[in-house]
């Protein structure tokens, strides 16, 4: 595949994963609006999606390599840590706001991008990404920082995870060195796998220690029932899984086609996608009505004009 024909195909994974970011937002209202736990319908949700690839992938030499590599438990452990951490952040602040927060990780993969593997985005990227800057700036002075600031703390760290997983699937070895769709779906089944594992063993130590009293009861942590609620289950094996394997894949994809950096720049119509996503989901009666914060407009104006001139600037060696 050409230098020209692997970037065309990678603009059209990271699309693709926008897609299925914003029919998982869907899902996960639904769940909510059900009394389902987010929570246990993500570890569920993976680990489904999980053994169906490793399954319909069958037996391969490449898994033990792949579990042996470090850079696969750094990808489960930044995968926790970005969900814990958004997750913090849009119990405090709104999942709109919250959402924009994640868009800083577009400029500071530039400065990784360039501190680290010598990269030279050319100087239309940098306006862009101080655009982005300046558009989540604008943002944050609309802030209590009184009410706000564990919200806004939150979600800087999720910028940090977020990143950290991005170029860590971009450099993983195995997902680079994957060519065909089935040596792709493979590497995809046993770092889904890695993430489920490291997600159950964080998830059941702390479900533990509440049991025991070492831990307050919180409602952000399932109860140990919620892994057998049918209602449960029967979303996330017929839902959840198909699309965290999808999303998992196109992002696995996109970011080795595209560089981390142009991958962010693609992510920013997340909320953009979002809003369409739930217009038409609660115009057939699935979800409840959205409520548009209308003063994110111009935020998400300037965010997304910031990660265009990013995306078309983003020159790489």
């Amino acid at each position: 595949m050409s230098d020209r024909t692997s970037t065309r195909a990678g603009w059209l994974y990271a699309a693709q994963f926008v897609v299925c970011i914003s029919v998982l937002s869907i899902i996960y209202q639904i769940a909510t609006e059900r009394g389902i736990h987010v929570v246990a319908f993500i570890l569920l949700s993976m680990s489904f999606a999980g053994a169906a690839l490793l399954l319909a992938t069958g037996r391969h030499a490449q898994t033990a390599e792949i579990l042996r590599e470090p850079m696969t438990w750094w990808l489960g452990a930044a995968f926790i840590l970005l969900e814990a951490s958004y997750y913090v952040a849009i119990t405090q602040i709104p999942p709109a706001e919250s959402s924009v927060i994640l868009r800083l990780a577009l400029p500071i993969s530039l400065v990784v991008g360039v501190l680290l593997f010598a990269r030279r985005p050319g100087r239309l990227a940098w306006v862009g990404a101080a655009v982005v800057v300046g558009g989540v700036g604008l943002m944050f002075a609309g802030f209590d920082l009184e009410a706000a600031w564990l919200g806004m703390l939150s979600g800087l760290l999720a910028v940090g995870w977020l990143t950290l997983r991005t170029f860590v699937s971009e450099w993983h070895p195995q997902n680079r060195a994957a060519r065909t769709v089935w040596d792709k779906l493979r590497v995809t089944g046993v770092l889904i796998v890695a993430m489920s594992l490291v997600f159950a063993l964080v998830i059941g130590a702390l479900v533990t220690a509440v049991a025991l009293g070492a831990l307050p009861e919180t409602p952000l942590l399932p109860r140990p029932a919620a892994f057998l609620d049918l209602q449960t289950i029967a979303l996330s094996a017929g839902f959840g899984a198909a699309v965290f394997s999808a999303l998992n894949y196109f992002q696995f994809s996109a970011v080795v086609a595209l560089g981390s950096e142009r991958f962010l720049a693609v992510t920013v119509l997340l909320p953009v996608a979002v809003v369409v996503a739930q217009a038409i989901a609660s115009g057939f009666g699935l979800i409840a009505a959205p409520v548009f914060n209308w003063d994110l407009v111009p935020v998400l104006a300037l965010v997304i004009v910031g990660s265009t001139m990013v995306a078309v600037g983003g020159r790489q060696t």
